[in-house]
């Protein structure tokens, strides 16, 4: 376990035991919009994320998606409701053609 507990992990142990079914998967990440370096290692952490769920996936990076939203703030749904909205539609989208 890392020295403390994050999503990301939980999401990997889990997936050690539930494997990713063969659905579109979308990360969307929220920074600030001036690029301090706590955005920078947010995003490099998100696109990390992405990529080994990528590994994971059935279909493997054509399967996963990552949105960087900036300007955001933490609670990407309150701040950028448009945006949650648009990547629910393409997930809904790919699925139907899938």
């Amino acid at each position: 376990m890392p020295p403390t507990p994050d999503l990301a992990w939980e999401l990997e142990r889990t997936r050690s035991t539930y494997p990713l079914p063969d659905v579109p998967v979308a990360l969307v990440a929220a920074t600030r919009t001036t690029w301090t370096p706590w955005d920078r290692r947010w995003v490099r952490r998100q696109r990390g994320l992405a990529a080994r769920l990528a590994q994971d996936h059935p279909r493997g990076s054509a399967g996963v998606t990552l949105e960087v939203l900036q300007p955001c703030g933490h609670l990407v749904m309150r701040h950028r409701p448009e945006a949650v909205v648009a990547a629910l539609a393409r997930l809904a989208s790919q699925t139907s053609t899938a």
